[in-house]
């Protein structure tokens, strides 16, 4: 009897036009989903669809992990801050998870991280302020 291999996840992966990768992982349908790439304005349509996509097929906290996500530009931060609005429109949250220290940096200076739910330290440095 032949044994059959069952995919437990969906994973999309796309070399785009500037020979940069994009790899969107659902290892946890619903649950959890891994951005690896740059997320900018030429990738924000891809990245919300599959943000959106997740958010409505699952419940609870949606984790989002962005280690090796590059989030290059307004279009890209306001792809995940639309998230977060959506997740709590639909009674859930959205989680940042691994965020890079660039990321962290743009955050903190945007203070989106006192309303959005970022998971785990930063680790970066703040910025001295001059007078």
């Amino acid at each position: 009897m032949a044994e059959t291999t069952r995919r437990t996840h969906a994973s999309r992966s796309e070399t785009l036009a500037t020979g940069a990768r994009l790899v969107i992982d659902h290892p946890a349908p619903g649950r959890k989903i891994i951005i690896d790439g740059p997320v900018s304005a030429r990738t924000s349509d891809r990245v919300r669809t599959a943000l959106h996509t997740a958010l409505a097929c699952g419940d609870g906290d949606l984790v989002v992990h962005l280690a090796n996500a590059q989030v290059w530009d307004a279009a890209g931060l306001g792809v995940i801050v639309g998230a977060h609005h959506r997740a709590e429109r639909l009674g859930r949250r959205l989680v940042v998870a691994d965020a890079s220290p660039r990321l962290c940096r743009l955050l903190a200076g945007t203070r989106l991280d006192r309303v959005m739910n970022v998971s785990g330290a930063c680790g970066y440095v703040p910025l001295a302020r001059t007078a």
